[in-house]
């Protein structure tokens, strides 16, 4: 049976580029269990982490701290990255070398599964919005893709005479949908909007609330513009989430409804490239 929360979040996806929708309890559970989890290995001491620590080279993975610079020009947080090929990997394997990296394969790879299968469901839903075939659809953004799931530890990074710090700058996701949950405090994503930003909810701290949005190489394919974001809040305060960036094979040809093509894989690694410099210091 289709998931009938599809029936609210395509026509949204379409509209404006973003939406929100409820976790069953069994979804939720899930995602409490990797952010806890993942509590613990961002806690680690710095010679664990650094068994896992992405080389710097190459698409993104693995553990990522928070890069030096200016903190109100950096993203103020810590990642930890794992494409689905890294998912069933060996647990022997990189970036898996410690009792920590482990416990966290465990609850990344049902939080994954829970993601996969609401994003395939939100494409098709979209497709079926937009006059396109869900069947060709599905398989363009999901089979064979290079899809990411990534835990984000926003750290608490004091700003002098600021209650408020961007953690996350402005930008658009690359790729094809993106699924975020928090454990608290969804507020915090933010959306630009015509007269500014637009937080995803009131303040409500609720577990349960997870958004889908587009993503650049989505926006072509539809013919739209994928939403900007930044992620705002109390600079004392540290805060987790789980995003799933579901990315299509990267030898795919994405292309609109005026023939325009993009090609996946070089769009992401050059729109990576962009971000990496964002906030870099002047040679």
């Amino acid at each position: 049976m289709p998931d009938i929360r599809v029936q609210y979040i395509a026509p949204e996806l379409v509209r404006r580029g973003w939406a929100t929708f409820r976790l069953d309890p069994g979804e939720s559970q899930a995602f409490a269990r990797l952010s806890e989890t993942a509590k613990r290995f961002f806690r680690a001491p710095p010679q664990t982490l650094r068994l896992s620590e992405w080389p710097g080279h190459g698409m993104w993975a693995g553990y990522q701290p928070m890069p030096d610079g200016e903190a109100e020009i950096v993203d103020q947080v810590d990642r930890f990255e794992v494409s689905q090929a890294m998912l069933v990997s060996s647990d022997e394997e990189w970036p898996w070398l410690s009792a920590e990296a482990r416990e966290l394969k465990q609850v990344l790879s049902a939080a994954n599964a829970i993601a996969q299968d609401l994003v395939a469901a939100s494409v098709e839903g979209v497709a079926q919005v937009s006059g396109r075939d869900p069947d060709a659809a599905r398989r363009l953004w999901c089979h064979d893709d290079a899809s990411t799931l990534v835990v984000n530890n926003y750290r608490s990074v004091p700003v002098k005479n600021q209650s408020v710090a961007v953690k996350m700058k402005p930008h658009a996701d690359f790729g094809g949908l993106t699924m975020v949950q928090v454990d608290t405090g969804l507020d915090a994503l933010q959306f630009q909007a015509s007269d500014g930003w637009q937080s995803v909810t009131s303040g409500s701290d609720d577990a349960d609330l997870a958004v889908m949005l587009i993503g650049q190489l989505f926006a072509h394919w539809l013919g739209t513009e994928a939403p900007i974001h930044q992620v705002v809040q109390n600079p004392h305060q540290s805060r987790m989430s789980t995003v799933y960036f579901n990315q299509p094979s990267l030898d795919a040809v994405i292309v609109n409804k005026s023939g325009t093509s993009v090609v996946a894989g070089e769009h992401i690694a050059a729109m990576q490239d962009f971000y990496n410099k964002l906030g870099a210091s002047p040679a």
